[in-house]
Formats: C-alpha cells, sequence, structure tokens
C-alpha cells in the first residue's frame, strides 16, 4: 500500500499536468494560439471584399450608363426615321396634289376651244323666228352653263375691250388708225383670253387702235362707257 504522502504526490502531479496541459497543449490552446492571427487578416478580406463590390458596382454603373446612352441613341435614331417618312409622305402628297391641279388645269384650258365655238355660233344665229329664237336661247343656256362649270374650276375670262393694249395678255392681230378710241386701246377682240388660276391660259388676240393724232386720252365713247 502506498503511503499517504506518496498519493498526495501523484495527485500534485497530475494537477500539475492538467495545468501544463491547459497552459500548452490541447484544442484551447490551439484556439487562443489562432485568435490573435484571425483578427489581423478579417480587415484585409473585409478591405477585398469591399474592393471587389466597389468594382463590381462600377462595372455595373458604366454598363448601365451605355446601355442608357444606346437607348437615348436608338430613340432618337428612331424619332428621326418617324419624322422622314413623315416629311417624305408629306411631300409625295403635296407633288401628288400639285400633278392633279396641273392635269384639271390643263383639262380645263382644253376646253376653251368649245367656248369658241359656242360664242361663234351664237353670231351666227340671227332672224326673229320663234324657232331661231328658241334655238338660241338653248346654245346661250348650253354655253353659260358650261362657262360655270369651267369657272368653279378656276377659269377666268380676261377684260380687255377699250382698255389699254397690255401685250402680257393680249396678241394684237391687227393695228387699225381711227379717231374714235384713244391710242392703243383695244378696240375689239378675235377670241378671248383667260387666266386659269392666276396664270395666263390664252392670250387675247385683239384689235388695237392708233390714233393718228397721238390722242392718248380717252374718246367720247370710251368715257361714256365708264
Amino acid at each position: 500500500m502506498k503511503h499517504i504522502k506518496d498519493l498526495e504526490n501523484e495527485k500534485d502531479i497530475d494537477d500539475a499536468t492538467e495545468d501544463g496541459e491547459a497552459m500548452t497543449g490541447g484544442d484551447d490552446f490551439a484556439g487562443l494560439r489562432q485568435t490573435p492571427l484571425t483578427r489581423k487578416e478579417l480587415p484585409r478580406r473585409r478591405e477585398d471584399e469591399v474592393d471587389r463590390l466597389q468594382e463590381r458596382i462600377a462595372n455595373l454603373t458604366a454598363e448601365l450608363e451605355s446601355r442608357e446612352k444606346e437607348l437615348v441613341e436608338a430613340r432618337h435614331n428612331s424619332l428621326s426615321a418617324i419624322a422622314e417618312a413623315d416629311n417624305y409622305k408629306k411631300r409625295l402628297e403635296r407633288e401628288h396634289q400639285k400633278r392633279l391641279q396641273r392635269d384639271e388645269a390643263s383639262l380645263v384650258v382644253s376646253f376653251i376651244p368649245v367656248l369658241d365655238t359656242l360664242d361663234k355660233a351664237l353670231e351666227q344665229i340671227a332672224g326673229d323666228a320663234p324657232e331661231v329664237g328658241k334655238f338660241r336661247e338653248g346654245i346661250e343656256l348650253t354655253r353659260q352653263q358650261f362657262h360655270d362649270i369651267l369657272s368653279r374650276k378656276g377659269l377666268e375670262r380676261i377684260d380687255v375691250v377699250g382698255k389699254p393694249f397690255d401685250p402680257v395678255t393680249s396678241e394684237a392681230l391687227v393695228v387699225e388708225d381711227t379717231l374714235e378710241h384713244a391710242d392703243g386701246i383695244v378696240m375689239r377682240e378675235f377670241t378671248p383670253g383667260y387666266m386659269m388660276d392666276g396664270s395666263l391660259a390664252r392670250a387675247a388676240r385683239v384689235i388695237v387702235a392708233r390714233n393718228p393724232t397721238g390722242n392718248k386720252e380717252k374718246s367720247g365713247d370710251e368715257k361714256s362707257s365708264d
């Protein structure tokens, strides 16, 4: 049997061993040894993560700005294309309308000889017989209706008789000496002149007075006509 003293010594040795493990070995000691290193590395890791996040955010921001710029350019190009197409459509419509107006004006002008024919027919009809009167009335009505239709389309007869000769709207076929009219006055017209929408469609063919006295004043007949 061991002595009490020996047992106390063994207990002291065991206690010392446990204290040594606590100070120099075991999991607890390893944790205590590694903790200071983790605390040093943690801020660096956080800084690296923050840098990566900031770089990612910067890349995403740059990409977003680039996409927004592309979107603005695409919208601008789209609006420009729409405006250009609309202008092209309007230009085509205007050209189409002008072409129709030119064609219509050409058609109206082509009917002027028909008016001339009706006017000549009325000049040739003479006599007091009832049948002649009815025939003349029918031609006058036809001529008036036809003239009204052409007038609504823009045809306008030029009034030149009794006025100074205008070479822009009239063509002098004959110059006649007379004392009854002032010099340069249109005495009569062979065929009337017409304007179409403000433009000369046909010049009037006229007889112009030439007063040997060189009188530019109106004669008595012309003054009375005023």
